[in-house]
């Protein structure tokens, strides 16, 4: 048999071995396991193939299948990392539930839902085409805070990301960033024309612009993803996702470097403007607790960071109007205020919250305490010696909880 293909049925076999491995954890809910099912699939269709080719089969015939199967395994490995670490009890498993209601209404109704703990301090979403295709989301928290349920709202944000992927909004706001993109080369073409191999009328059938700017248009549609995934997160959760953005990331990093991102001063910024719109209240000097970043004007992809910017800044209210719009569809727009103020009445009683619409009610009112100065639980219970912080948590988890029981109660 080929040494090549010999080692690639090897490697591919380890990895389903791996699964079957992982599959043996008990895992909280069953949506990790069903994962874990679909992707063991794909790598068992994978080792079927690779069983039929044999030593008749040239070696430019073999190669591009065994490369396949290697790109196979980079693709799925750290997905099956993400999926074992979605078992580690240090996490707010409690949220899952919840979370997934919301989810259900966001994405479908059989969409799955996957919160893991991962060694990166800003929480992300996995996006792996396929696994999204089959209704997979997945959300991952700071393994150092993921017990800490009042970070809850930044799974708000991750959730923006598929809901960006499943509305194809890509597609949507491609001509918009276009446009104005164009616009702004247009308004700075003495600069351009000097490296630009084409007159500037070339800019108006968009073929120039895509072709010579494709990485500064690139850029300003992942800032308007960004953008609209605060957007969604803060439309969802309040003022708990700003809170929860300022604790996760301010004052953010003096030299900005990677331009997929708007500054996180710019995104603070935005946010407020959104938050004057939808109502909801912005904590004091907000925007001022992140440092204004900047870029060396030497830098190479200066002046085209400069337009993707300009274009996400200018993008803003459409983004805004398009996330409220989709939560609003959806049923998503969860807040209420009594919910809220008799929610903190429970904490400072140190009960959990009960008869709630949405978590969101219970995340809020926990801020309200956390940002307190007053200690909830010496106030009520003068006696009592125990971490203000620690028991407000136990009781947003144990809240969590009492609401997903609610809810089923309410279903049955």
């Amino acid at each position: 048999m080929s040494r090549l293909l010999d080692r690639t049925k090897k490697k591919i076999k380890s990895v389903i071995k791996l699964i079957d491995k992982i599959k043996s954890i008990n895992f909280p809910y069953t949506d990790s396991n069903e994962a874990l099912n679909y992707v063991r699939e794909r790598f068992i269709k994978e080792n079927d193939f690779l069983n039929q080719l044999d030593d008749s089969d040239s070696l430019i015939v073999i190669q591009p299948y065994c490369q396949r199967s290697i790109e196979l395994c980079d693709k799925y490995l750290p997905v099956l990392g993400y999926i074992e670490r979605s078992a580690d009890l240090d996490g707010a498993v409690e949220l899952h539930g919840p979370m997934l209601r919301i989810t259900h209404k966001a994405i479908d109704k059989n969409a799955k839902l996957i919160i893991s703990s991962e060694w990166y301090f800003s929480p992300f979403t996995a996006l792996v085409d396929d696994l999204n295709a089959q209704g997979f989301v997945m959300v991952g928290m700071p393994c150092s805070d993921a017990s800490n349920a009042l970070i809850a709202p930044a799974s708000g944000h991750e959730l923006g990301h598929n809901i960006w992927y499943k509305e194809n909004l890509n597609a949507e706001f491609e001509k918009s960033v276009r446009e104005i993109f164009c616009t702004q080369v247009k308004s700075d073409w003495e600069y351009w024309k000097k490296s630009m191999p084409f007159e500037l009328e070339a800019l108006e059938d968009g073929f120039a612009i895509g072709m010579y700017f494709a990485t500064p248009l690139e850029w300003a549609m992942l800032q308007c993803e960004e953008v609209f995934c605060d957007f969604v997160a803060l439309l969802l959760f309040r003022e708990s996702y700003l809170h929860t953005f300022e604790y996760l990331l301010a004052p953010g990093d003096k030299d900005r470097t990677n331009f997929n991102y708007p500054s996180l001063h710019t995104r603070a910024t935005l946010m407020e403007k959104a938050s004057l719109d939808a109502k909801i209240d912005v904590p004091e000097k907000f925007v001022n607790g992140f440092v204004q970043s900047t870029s060396c004007s030497d830098d190479p992809n200066f002046k085209q960071s400069q337009i993707s910017d300009k274009v996400c800044f200018d993008l803003w209210e459409q983004l805004y109007k398009r996330a409220a719009e989709f939560l609003e569809k959806r049923g998503l727009l969860l807040h209420d205020k009594d919910d809220v103020e008799r929610n903190i009445q429970d904490f400072k009683l140190v009960i959990p919250a009960r008869n709630n619409k949405s978590i969101v009610n219970i995340i809020n009112a926990a801020w309200r305490i956390a940002n307190s100065d007053i200690n909830f639980l010496t106030e009520n219970y003068p006696k009592i010696d125990s971490d203000r912080d620690a028991v407000l948590n136990e009781l947003m988890l144990k809240s969590f909880e009492v609401f997903e029981i609610e809810q089923r109660l309410r279903k049955s």
